[in-house]
C-alpha cells in the first residue's frame, strides 16, 4: 500500500496532463477549423462534432492515465507486500529483538522472537515500561542510553543490561538505539536488542582463564619471570618475587644482586635474545643472601620470526642435591648397614641362589663368603622345613603374597642345627615378577631354648602366682571369682565361680577414717559394674583368721575386644610392715636433722675445749706438786675431759666422728671388753658370754665397738631392778632374698650378728618410738644423757650395719646388732698398734688453724717438744709463707674446717710444691672433707680435738716417723 506521500504527484500528473491536453485541443481546434472553415454554420457544426470528438479523447486520455496509474499503484503494491513479506521474515528469524519504543520509554512494538529469549509473549510485553523488565542494577544506565537516543536521533547508542527471563532468571542483553519519532510512520525509538548471554560467558570464561593463568603463573612453585627486550621484568611468580624482590612494581632494585648471581643473569639473558636456548644448574644467591642451586631454563618468546623477549625459571634443586648427597650417603650407609648387621641378611635369586650375603649370615652358618654364594637357600636349609620354606616361595613368586616369616632350621657347616626366625620380602622387576628375595635371619636359639625352659616352669609360675605375699583375684562381669591365689583365698575363703561379695566376705574400712565400706561402694564392684579403676586405695581388712591387715587396694576393669566391661582384677597390697618401715624413716630423718646440729656445735665446742685443757695442760706443768692453785686446775681439766668426752658422744650418734675401721675379731673384741663391763654393770647382775665358734672378721674402729657394747651393757643393767641376767652372744647369719622378707630392713648378705639381751623391765611401744633419738630418756634426773642408744644407733649406721630390737613391757630386752662380715687377708692382724713413745724432735712444722687461741696454744705446745713452728691464720697464708720459707717444712698441721679454703684442700696445695711434706689433720668436726662417709683412709692421720700436749707429742712423731705421705 503506497502512502499519500507517494500518490500525490501521480495524480497532479494526470491533472496535469488532462489541462494541458484540453487546453490544446481547444486551441489548436479553434485555430484550425478558424482557418480551414469560414462558414459560421458549418463552423457551429463542426465545433459540435468537435466537442464529441474532445470528449472521446479525452476519455481515451484519461482512461489511459488512469489504466497507468492503477498499474503503478498495483506494482507498488506487489512491491510493498513483498517488502512487508520480507521484512516479516526477516523480524520473525532474526536471532535479535526488534523493540519500538514511545518518548515515555513504553514498548509499542515487540519482535516474536523475544518469546525464544525471554519467555515471554509480545503480549506480555507490549504496552509494559523497561523499569519492569530490566535488573534495578541496570536500570540507569539504559535509562540514560534512552535519553541520550532522544536527543540525540542523528545517532546510535548501544548498552548492555540484564533483561528478565519469564523463568525469574536474568539475560544478558546488548541493545543498539536510534530515536525515529521525527519520522510518522514510526514515532518511536527502534532498539536492536541481542541476546548476549553467551557472549558474556565467553567473556567471564576468558576473564576466569586470564585469572586463572595469572594466578597460575604466579602460584608457580618455582621461580618464574619473563622480559622485554629491554630486559625490563614483564612478568613474575609468587615465587620469584620471595626470591629476587617485586622487580615489576619496584625496578629499581633490580640488577643489584650479588655479583656472581648478576653475571649469571647477564650471560643467560643474553644467550637467550640471541634465540638461543640456556638450561643448566648454577648456583644464585637470592635477596636474602642465601645460596641455592638452581636448574635455569632460559628462551626466547616468539611470535613467529619476531622476539617479544625472553622468559625463565628457576626450579630450586638444593633439596634435590642434598637428597641426591644424602642418598649416595645412605646407600653407603645401607652397604655397611648390610654388611656389618647383627643380624643375616642376603639376596637371594627366585631359584634360591645367594647373590649377597653379609658377615652375620657367614658368621651364624659357620660358611665363608665365597662358600655360600655358591650355594642355595636349599643346601643349607635343614629337610624337615623345606617344604614349608619352598611352598612360601612360591606364592611370591606367584604374587599370591609378597612377605612371609617362618621359623625353621639351617644346618651349621659343622653340622650342628641352628633355629633362626627368617623374613623374606621381594623385590620386584618393573612387570611386578620378582627379581630378588631379601632374607633377614635372626638365630633364636636362645630363644627356642627359653620358650623350652619357659613350658617347664610354667608349672612353677603357677606355683609362683600361689604363692605371691600379695592377694589377686580375678573377677568376671558378674563380680564371680575367677581365679585368685592362696592368699586371696586366705583373706576371702571363697571358691573359683562363687560371687566376689558372698557371705564370706570380709570387712573392709576406709583409712584413715575407719569408716565402713558398703558393698556398691567397695573398689571391686565400682570395676566390674562401672568400670571406674582405683588405685592406691588405704584400707583396713579383717582376714578370714580375724586378723586386722593395713592393706593398700587396686582394682581395675578388664575389657573385652569390643571395649566391653569383662570383669576386673583385685589386688590387696599387705602393706602392714611398710608402715613400720615409715616410722623408722621419719625417725632416721628426724635423728639425722639431730646429727647435723649436734656436729656443728661439736665442732666450735671442740676449739673451745682445746684451748682450755691446752692452757691448763701448760699451767699446771710450771707448778710444784703441792701448789694448792694445781687442785683447782685438775678439777678444771676433769670438767674439760668430761666435756669432750659429752661432745665425741655427740660425734658419735651425729656419725661426724672420723674413725679408723680395721678387721677384728669380734668375739675376741668382745670378750676383752666384758673385763671392765663386768665392774660397770655390778655383782648384783650375772653376765653371761656365749661366742659363736668360727665366727667371721668384722671392719669397725676398735673404740666404737668398745663405745656400743658399753652402752648397750650400762643400758641393760639400767633397766634391770634389783638382780638379773645380761646375756651378750655372737653368731652367724646369712640373710637371703627369701629371708629377708621377715627382716624386711636388713638387706640380703653375710652378717655378724651381736646379741645383747636382758630381763628387766621391757619397753612399751612409744618407748620403742623414741628409742634411738638423742637426750631422750626414762631414767631420773641426772642418772642418763639420752646419747647412749643415739651412739648406738650413730656407729652402727657408720658402720654399714642394722639394729633388730625385741621388747615388751614386763618381758625381756633383745639387742641384735647387723654387722657385715669379711674375710681377714694374711697379711692383716687384729693386734691394736702400739702407741708411739712420746718424745721431742726438732724438725719444722707449719700450723694452720683459723682460731687464734688455739693456733698460740697449739704453737707453743710444739715448741717446747722442741719444733720449729710457722703459723698461719687462713689458707691464704700457708700457701704465701710455703712459697716463701727457704728452708724444709717436714710436716703440716691444719684445721679441716676453715673458711676461704678447707684443710683437704690446703694440704693438696702444699703437697703439689712440696711432695715430702707429711700432713697431720686436727678437728673437732671433719664434715666427711677427709673421711669418706667418716671413715678415714689409711693414708690419712687424724687428730680428734680437743687436744692435749701427750696426745699431740704423739701423734706429730707417730706422723713424722710413717712412711706414707699425704694422699686423699
Amino acid at each position: 500500500m503506497l502512502s499519500p506521500i507517494n500518490k500525490k504527484p501521480e495524480i497532479c500528473k494526470i491533472v496535469a496532463t488532462y489541462f494541458l491536453f484540453g487546453c490544446a485541443w481547444i486551441f489548436f481546434s479553434d485555430s484550425i477549423l478558424g482557418f480551414l472553415v469560414k462558414d459560421t454554420n458549418t463552423l457551429t457544426t463542426l465545433s459540435t462534432y468537435k466537442g464529441i470528438v474532445f470528449i472521446f479523447l479525452t476519455s481515451a486520455l484519461l482512461y489511459l492515465l488512469l489504466a497507468r496509474f492503477n498499474r503503478k499503484i498495483n506494482q507498488a503494491l506487489d512491491e510493498n507486500r513483498r517488502s512487508n513479506e520480507k521484512l516479516q521474515f526477516l523480524v520473525k528469524n532474526s536471532s535479535d529483538i526488534l523493540v519500538i519504543l514511545d518518548k515515555n520509554g513504553r514498548q509499542q512494538y515487540v519482535s516474536p522472537v523475544v518469546e525464544r529469549i525471554t519467555g515471554f509473549t509480545r503480549a506480555e510485553l507490549e504496552g509494559k515500561t523497561l523499569d519492569t523488565i530490566i535488573h534495578p542494577s541496570d536500570q540507569n544506565r539504559v535509562k540514560d542510553a534512552f535519553q541520550n537516543a532522544v536527543k540525540h536521533p542523528d545517532n546510535t547508542f548501544t548498552v548492555q543490561y540484564r533483561h528478565l527471563h519469564k523463568s525469574k532468571k536474568w539475560v544478558h542483553c546488548e541493545a543498539v538505539a536510534q530515536s525515529f519519532l521525527h519520522e510518522s510512520s514510526v514515532n518511536g525509538v527502534i532498539a536492536n536488542v541481542r541476546d548476549n548471554t553467551e557472549a558474556m560467558k565467553a567473556i567471564e570464561a576468558l576473564a576466569e582463564k586470564d585469572a586463572l593463568l595469572g594466578a597460575m603463573l604466579r602460584n608457580l612453585p618455582f621461580d618464574f619471570w619473563a622480559r622485554g627486550n629491554d630486559l625490563r621484568v614483564i612478568m613474575q611468580s609468587e615465587e620469584s618475587i620471595k626470591l629476587w624482590g617485586d622487580l615489576i612494581s619496584d625496578p629499581s632494585i633490580d640488577w643489584k644482586f650479588d655479583p656472581s648471581t648478576m653475571a649469571a643473569w647477564q650471560r643467560n639473558n643474553e644467550l637467550a635474545l640471541k634465540g638461543e636456548t640456556v638450561s643448566g644448574e648454577c648456583e644464585l644467591i637470592n635477596c636474602a643472601g642465601e645460596q641455592r642451586v638452581f636448574h635455569t631454563i632460559v628462551v626466547p618468546i616468539l611470535d613467529g620470526k619476531e622476539k617479544l623477549g625472553i622468559l625463565g625459571i628457576n626450579i630450586d634443586i638444593t633439596d634435590r642435591k642434598l637428597a641426591e648427597q644424602a642418598l649416595r650417603e645412605s646407600e653407603e650407609r645401607f652397604y655397611h648397614a648390610f654388611q656389618y648387621a647383627p643380624i643375616g641378611m642376603a639376596l637371594a635369586l627366585p631359584e634360591g641362589k645367594y647373590v649377597k650375603v653379609n658377615r652375620a649370615l657367614c658368621s651364624l652358618t659357620g660358611y665363608s663368603r665365597k662358600e655360600l654364594l655358591s650355594k642355595t637357600f636349599q643346601d643349607i636349609t635343614h629337610p624337615e622345613h623345606l617344604t614349608d620354606d619352598l611352598a612360601n616361595v612360591q606364592k611370591m613368586i606367584r604374587g599370591e603374597i609378597s612377605f612371609y616369616q617362618i621359623e625353621k632350621c639351617y644346618i651349621h657347616k659343622d653340622g650342628h642345627v641352628i633355629w633362626v626366625l627368617l623374613s623374606v620380602s621381594s623385590i620386584f622387576n618393573e612387570d611386578r615378577t620378582v627379581k630378588y628375595f631379601v632374607s633377614h635371619v635372626v638365630d633364636i636359639s636362645s630363644r627356642k631354648q627359653r620358650e623350652d625352659e619357659l613350658r617347664k616352669g610354667d608349672y612353677l609360675m603357677k606355683k609362683i602366682f600361689d604363692m605371691l605375699p600379695i592377694a589377686v583375684w580375678f573377677l568376671d562381669k558378674d563380680g564371680n571369682v575367677r581365679h585368685q591365689n592362696n592368699m586371696g583365698l586366705e583373706i576371702l575363703a571363697s571358691e573359683p565361680g562363687l560371687p566376689f561379695l558372698g557371705p564370706r566376705k570380709i570387712k573392709v574400712w576406709r583409712l584413715p577414717s575407719l569408716e565402713p565400706i558398703e558393698d556398691e561402694n567397695r573398689a571391686s564392684v565400682k570395676a566390674f559394674r562401672k568400670g571406674i579403676t582405683t588405685v592406691d586405695e588405704l584400707l583396713e581388712i579383717e582376714t578370714r583368721d580375724g586378723k586386722r591387715k593395713t592393706v593398700l587396694n587396686y582394682a581395675t576393669p578388664i575389657y573385652d575386644e569390643e571395649r566391653k566391661i569383662d570383669g576386673a582384677i583385685v589386688v590387696n597390697l599387705d602393706i602392714s610392715d611398710r608402715k613400720k618401715l615409715e616410722e623408722q624413716l621419719i625417725l632416721a630423718q628426724k635423728m639425722e636433722s639431730v646429727g647435723r646440729l649436734a656436729g656443728g656445735v661439736a665442732h666450735d665446742f671442740n676449739n673451745m675445749l682445746s684451748v682450755i685443757l691446752g692452757n691448763v695442760e701448760l699451767a699446771m706443768n710450771l707448778l710444784s706438786s703441792d701448789d694448792p692453785v694445781l687442785k683447782r686446775l685438775r678439777v678444771v681439766s676433769d670438767a674439760a675431759k668430761r666435756s669432750a668426752a659429752l661432745t665425741q658422744q655427740l660425734l658419735a650418734f651425729a656419725r661426724r666422728q672420723p674413725v679408723s675401721p680395721q678387721l677384728l675379731d669380734l668375739n675376741g673384741t668382745v670378750e676383752e671388753m666384758l673385763k671392765m663391763v663386768r665392774h660397770l654393770i655390778g655383782e648384783d647382775i650375772e653376765l653371761i658370754w656365749s661366742p659363736a665358734r668360727n665366727l667371721p672378721s668384722i671392719h669397725i674402729d676398735p673404740s666404737q665397738l668398745d663405745q656400743l657394747l658399753v652402752n648397750l651393757c650400762v643400758n641393760a643393767r639400767d633397766a634391770i631392778r634389783g638382780t638379773g641376767t645380761i646375756s651378750v652372744d655372737t653368731q652367724h647369719a646369712v640373710i637371703t632374698r627369701t629371708t629377708s622378707t621377715a627382716y624386711s630392713k636388713i638387706p640380703p648378705g653375710k652378717y655378724a650378728v651381736l646379741t645383747v639381751r636382758d630381763n628387766g623391765c621391757g619397753m612399751s611401744k612409744e618407748i620403742m618410738s623414741h628409742l634411738f633419738e638423742p637426750f631422750y630418756t626414762t631414767k631420773g634426773q641426772g642418772r642418763g644423757t639420752g646419747l647412749g642408744l643415739a651412739m648406738v644407733y650413730g656407729i652402727v649406721t657408720q658402720n654399714n650395719g642394722f639394729i633388730d630390737v625385741i621388747s615388751e613391757p614386763g618381758k625381756e630386752t633383745i639387742f641384735m646388732i647387723y654387722l657385715p662380715s669379711f674375710t681377714i687377708p694374711s697379711d692383716e692382724s687384729g693386734d691394736r698398734e702400739e702407741q708411739v713413745d712420746l718424745c721431742h724432735g726438732n724438725e719444722t712444722i707449719l700450723l694452720v688453724e683459723d682460731e687464734p687461741m688455739l693456733i698460740d696454744l697449739t704453737k707453743d705446745m710444739l715448741v717446747e717438744l722442741g719444733y720449729t713452728v710457722l703459723t698461719a691464720i687462713s689458707p691464704i697464708e700457708a700457701i704465701r709463707l710455703n712459697k716463701e720459707y727457704l728452708g724444709k717444712i717436714d710436716l703440716l698441721i691444719t684445721d679441716v674446717i676453715m673458711p676461704e679454703m678447707n684443710g683437704r684442700d690446703l694440704a693438696r696445695a702444699i703437697t703439689s710444691c712440696c711432695p715430702g711434706v707429711k700432713v697431720l689433720f686436727i678437728s673437732g668436726y671433719t664434715a666427711d672433707v677427709i673421711a669418706h662417709h667418716g671413715v678415714l683412709a689409711r693414708s690419712v692421720h687424724f687428730l680428734q680435738k680437743p687436744i692435749t700436749s701427750k696426745a699431740l707429742a704423739a701423734k706429730v712423731r707417730e706422723v713424722l716417723e710413717s712412711e706414707a705421705t699425704f694422699k686423699l
